[in-house]
């Protein structure tokens, strides 16, 4: 398995690519600067301590991730998701600190997905 299928769901991009053809290029685009916004928003609700924030954003990062077959992604979201929901800020920090490698490595995948089609 290659880093790309590791990150990606090949099967969901198939299955997106076609359903919406050339409109999934945006889809893609908006995911990946989703993405960084959502990250940068857990960053600063985690540092605050304000876990109903943290929780609401990895709630949607989980399905964002989840919409474009971002699996690891999805994973680390639903994880970050579950620690706020029980209030554990310290297991959120801990967890957050490899989401940005995992988001930028899972944007350059969706890229390279975006200019393969």
């Amino acid at each position: 398995m290659t880093t790309h299928d590791a990150l990606l769901d090949g099967e969901v991009l198939r299955e997106l690519r076609t359903l919406l053809g050339a409109g999934l290029d945006p889809v893609l685009a908006a995911f990946s600067t989703q993405s960084e916004e959502l990250l940068a928003g857990l960053a600063a609700a985690t540092a605050a301590g304000d876990a109903a924030s943290v929780r609401r954003l990895a709630h949607l990062l989980k399905g964002s991730a989840g919409s474009v077959g971002a699996r690891q992604l999805g994973t680390r979201a639903a994880e970050l998701e579950q620690c706020a929901l029980s209030g554990d800020i310290d297991a959120v920090r801990e967890r957050l600190v490899p989401l940005p490698a995992l988001v930028a490595a899972t944007v350059t995948a969706v890229q390279g997905d975006q200019r393969g089609a």
